[in-house]
C-alpha cells in the first residue's frame, strides 16, 4: 500500500471511532419532535433517539446530494470529453512557449 492509503485508512478509522463513541455515549438521549405550521400541527408520538436522528439526517443529505449530482450531470466523468489543446500548426504539442 502507498503511504497515502495508510493516511486515509488512519483518518477513516479515527472518524469512525469518534462516530461510534458519539453514538454509544448519546444513545440514552431522546428528543420530542413536533411541527406547527399554524394551520396544521404535527407531533411524533414516541421520542426519537438523538444519534439515530443525526445519522438519518446525514444519510438523507448524502442521498439527496448524490441524486441531485447525478440528475445535473456532474456525476459523470469529464475526462472523456477532454480534448488536448492544439497549436496553430495543427500539432498537439505547444511549441509557442513564452518561457523558453
Amino acid at each position: 500500500m502507498k503511504p497515502t492509503h495508510w493516511i486515509l485508512l488512519g483518518l477513516t478509522l479515527c472518524v469512525l471511532t469518534v462516530a461510534a463513541l458519539f453514538t454509544v455515549q448519546n444513545s440514552g438521549r431522546t428528543t420530542d419532535l413536533s411541527l406547527d405550521l399554524y394551520f396544521w400541527a404535527w407531533h411524533l408520538e414516541r421520542d426519537v433517539v438523538v444519534p439515530y436522528l443525526l445519522w438519518g439526517t446525514l444519510g438523507g443529505g448524502f442521498l439527496a446530494g448524490s441524486i441531485a449530482g447525478r440528475l445535473s450531470g456532474r456525476g459523470e466523468s469529464t475526462a472523456s470529453s477532454y480534448t488536448a489543446p492544439t497549436s496553430s500548426y495543427g500539432s498537439t504539442s505547444a511549441t509557442d512557449d513564452d518561457w523558453t
